[in-house]
């Protein structure tokens, strides 16, 4: 988005997103990303996501709730009324947002630009979830910020997509049983075993990489597989965590001085991803970095 020299606006690219990018406050105010809120759900209590449940709340009720939480995604009009504000200057839009394999948000998103003439609004299925969608959504907001035009954001995002590796550990398998993504009888099994499973984004998807016995190795792994994926390349990285900031500091310190970071962010994961993955969870998201 340009900027006058005044501060005021002018017409521009702009960027739109939803909360399972779990980009950090900061980085969306610095780089003015507007983000569409999914809905997190404790029985008949319904949230939008990073606007009316704090993260500790979230957390708390995660351990503390009987009630199984899941996620609704935003409707159409819950995105058009972002477009029509974010482009009554003129300006056109990237929407980018969670794989469409995961949640129907980006399904909603194409509505809502089918409501706006041809071209003004180009919604993008990252096929990622949390900060593998984040670091697309800095990506394009950088580029936009260097003036480039909407079809060159578009395809600079999509290749980078297909360059995201995504890998993260469940402290407990039961947020995943919960939400049906694995069976209770896989859960208890894991649990005793102490399995802490590799998970990883295919195709649009979560899927198993590996199965580890005991969470000291599967750290040591989630490091392993990742370096495997990425070598010596300058990388851009984002370490997520599911409520855990020391353990987070402390494994994206290893990752500072064991790869070749060229942008390193540490997030919490918020609401739209936390209600599957559960506290403790950690996920390590790294790219190449652009040049």
């Amino acid at each position: 988005m340009a900027v006058h020299r005044d501060g005021s606006t002018m017409a521009g690219v702009k960027i739109v997103t939803d909360t399972g990018a779990d980009l950090p406050r900061e980085l969306l105010a610095k780089h003015s990303i507007a983000v569409v809120s999914l809905r997190v759900n404790f029985g008949q209590e319904s949230y939008l996501d990073g606007k009316e449940l704090s993260s500790a709340e979230l957390y708390e009720k995660l351990v503390t709730c009987k009630e199984t939480a899941s996620t609704t995604q935003p409707n159409p009009q819950d995105f058009a009324k972002v477009y029509e504000e974010l482009t009554a200057d003129g300006s056109k839009i990237v929407s980018i947002h969670l794989s469409g394999g995961l949640s129907g948000t980006q399904q909603s998103a194409t509505i809502a630009a089918s409501m706006f003439p041809e071209g003004v609004i180009q919604v993008i299925d990252s096929r990622q979830a949390s900060m593998g969608l984040g670091l697309l959504v800095l990506y394009a907001a950088e580029l936009a910020e260097r003036g480039a035009e909407q079809a060159e954001i578009v395809e600079a995002v999509k290749t980078m997509s297909s360059q995201v590796s995504t890998y993260f550990m469940v402290d407990t398998l039961e947020y995943l049983q919960r939400n049906g993504r694995i069976g209770k009888a896989q859960a208890v099994v894991g649990s005793l075993l102490q399995i802490k499973p590799v998970l990883t984004i295919d195709d649009g998807l979560v899927a198993a990489k590996e199965k580890v016995r005991g969470k000291t190795k599967a750290e040591r792994r989630l490091l392993e597989i990742m370096r495997e994926d990425m070598g010596d390349r300058k990388i851009w990285a984002a370490l997520v965590h599911g409520n855990v900031p020391d353990e987070a500091e402390r494994i994206a310190a290893k990752i500072r001085a064991d790869f070749n970071c060229t942008r390193v962010v540490i997030s919490l994961i918020g609401g739209t991803i936390g209600v599957h993955a559960g506290p403790g969870t950690i996920g390590f998201m790294a790219v190449p970095a652009p040049e």
